[in-house]
């Protein structure tokens, strides 16, 4: 499905209207507190899709920008609990090395080789 999302062709309904987000934890999170957190974002207007990394402390969700945005997201999480953490930003550098895909590693790589392909298999 995430192959598919951006590999896809631009129509109104995708451009710049959904963002990914995440939010790093600097101490462990149990499971009863991720299902909480996970499940009180899911619950916000604008997101619909979330992801509690356990053992790495990470925490991603999607939204649609035009009814969320991370900010107002990462503040009703730290309202949520006494949690140290922080919303995880991108260097400009690396934004532009990984062509604004976290996942692209580098371009010999398998997932960049398939990715490759199904963009040139869907369009």
């Amino acid at each position: 499905m995430h192959i598919n999302s951006v590999t896809k062709k631009n129509t109104t309904e995708n451009i710049n209207q959904r963002q990914l987000s995440r939010i790093d934890f600097k101490v462990h999170v149990d499971s009863t507190e991720a299902n909480k957190i996970k499940n009180y974002v899911a619950s916000l207007d604008g997101v619909d899709g979330t992801h509690f990394n356990i053992p790495e402390g990470i925490f991603t969700y999607s939204y649609k920008m035009n009814k969320q945005n991370s900010k107002v997201v990462f503040e009703k999480v730290m309202q949520l609990g006494n949690y140290d953490a922080h919303i995880f930003t991108i260097s400009a550098a690396d934004a532009q090395a990984m062509g604004g895909c976290p996942m692209k590693i580098n371009d010999h790589s398998f997932s960049a080789y398939l990715t490759a392909y199904v963009t040139k298999f869907l369009n």
